[in-house]
């Protein structure tokens, strides 16, 4: 139904759970919009190894979104593919040449 969209949307944050049916833990991270339907989340290198360890130990992601009616929904997506640790040991790692801090 077009309607039910409300014309826009917002991501107010990611959360990450244990299981589909978990309440989450949230993210360091701030999200911002682009444009209609885009978002970046930016997560900062102080909280680098508390967002790791929520995004290494956590099986499943929940994307909450509120739209301009103010009706919400949420995204849960269940973290299954293996592309998804080379991504977090890349970012582990950070940015070639720039050093990385860590509160480990």
């Amino acid at each position: 139904m077009p309607d039910s969209v409300g014309g826009g949307v917002s991501v107010p944050g990611i959360l990450m759970k244990s299981n589909e049916q978990a309440r989450g833990a949230p993210l360091a991270a701030l999200a911002v919009k682009v444009t209609d339907g885009f978002f970046l989340v930016g997560m900062s290198d102080k909280d680098r190894a508390a967002n790791l360890e929520l995004l290494r130990d956590q099986a499943w992601f929940d994307i909450p979104m509120v739209y301009n009616n103010q009706r919400r929904a949420i995204l849960a997506i269940e973290k299954s593919n293996p592309a998804f640790e080379a991504a977090l040991t890349a970012w582990e790692q950070g940015p070639p040449g720039v050093p990385v801090n860590s509160d480990k």
